[in-house]
């Protein structure tokens, strides 16, 4: 029955269908998209390196092992943190700054930064440091501090453009030796998402003898562009769903008002008013399913060209976006069909039968 009268005006359907299918493929492409935006954007903001610090307090000289575990409980699955142990020290008749640290973890949390020399380097110099000191890979270097020594072996060289090529990065249980310090004097740290105002709140709640700072400037430009793009894709979804659906209750409408014989024939045969509504709603939930799943696919279609032309790589719709397309869909359609309902609800059987 629904389908008969769906092709009965074909006309009216393949309207509502293409308005229809149009929304579920912009919403489709339009969510895709969006998540290889922030992807891309996190990708390239975490090459900038750490957006919070943690320091000791005014009465410390290190951040406690206690201490250290107490804030990577508070932090995500996908955030990085590296604890960090600075130290001025004596090299080759020269003060240096030295920094103890898991090397590999520091490399990965600042992707920028460029190493030549071993492939996994325990000891880095930075480019001015070696320069300054006449030290190449695989050449020895020490570090004195008070009245203790230790020497290593040069594994890297290591270039940031920043206050990291004047320093000495080496394993930080060396340091801590060294030093005679257990614990670091600061805890880096690379958190996720747009919400790294609440990560700060909950590592001073956890922490409140130690100075949690967000570096302001990579923070707030992250979060500004990523809830920009959040609002702007809102405000775009919303639009096109409202001048989807206008569109769509008009056909429907129209569709309802050419039917007035039917449901009055229906109703004749005694069919009741609720029963006549389901069944108009079916035809608009049947067209919404429809132009939902050729919507999604052309969206699919379209969000992986857009991938490959922005940022070379292929996007793909996750199951919750495809979940939202349809259902937004199919809300649409049958939201088109309830509302011409008052005017249809009016008819009655004995005027349509008389052909009035």
């Amino acid at each position: 029955m629904v389908r008969a009268a769906l092709m009965r005006r074909k006309a009216r359907v393949v309207l509502a269908l293409v308005a229809l299918a149009l929304g579920a493929a912009l919403v489709t492409a339009l969510l895709t998209v969006y998540g290889g935006v922030k992807h891309n954007l996190t990708r390239e903001f975490r090459a900038y390196g750490p957006n919070l610090v943690i320091t000791p307090g005014q009465n410390a000289a290190a951040l406690s092992p206690a201490e250290i575990a107490q804030a990577t409980a508070q932090l995500g699955p996908t955030d990085r943190a590296v604890g960090l142990l600075f130290a001025r020290v004596q090299t080759q008749g020269r003060q240096a700054v030295l920094v103890g640290g898991d090397v590999p973890q520091l490399l990965a949390l600042n992707p920028s930064w460029k190493v030549t020399g071993q492939q996994h380097p325990a000891v880095l110099l930075g480019s001015n440091a070696a320069r300054q000191l006449h030290r190449v890979v695989g050449d020895s270097i020490s570090a004195e501090y008070a009245g203790r020594i230790h020497n290593w072996t040069v594994g890297g060289i290591v270039t940031s453009g920043g206050s990291e090529d004047n320093q000495i990065f080496v394993p930080l249980r060396d340091a801590q030796q060294l030093t005679g310090l257990d614990g670091v004097t600061t805890l880096e740290i690379r958190a996720e998402g747009p919400a790294i105002h609440a990560v700060v709140e909950r590592l001073r709640r956890s922490l409140p003898g130690a100075d949690v700072d967000p570096i302001r400037q990579l923070t707030q430009s992250e979060g500004r562009i990523i809830l920009s793009t959040r609002s702007m894709l809102i405000a775009s979804i919303l639009l096109i769903l409202i001048t989807i659906g206008l569109c769509v209750a008009a056909a429907l409408a129209s569709m309802a008002l050419e039917r007035r014989r039917d449901f009055g024939v229906m109703k004749a045969l005694g069919a009741h008013d609720h029963q006549v509504f389901i069944a108009f709603v079916m035809e608009g939930l049947t067209l919404g399913v429809g132009a939902a799943v050729l919507g999604a696919a052309a969206g699919t279609a379209l969000a992986a060209w857009f991938g490959h032309v922005l940022f070379r790589v292929a996007l793909w719709p996750t199951a919750g976006t495809l979940l939202l397309a349809l259902c937004s869909t199919a809300a649409l359609a049958v939201i088109g069909a309830v509302a011409p309902w008052p005017l249809v609800r009016r008819i009655s059987p004995a005027t349509i039968l008389k052909g009035e």
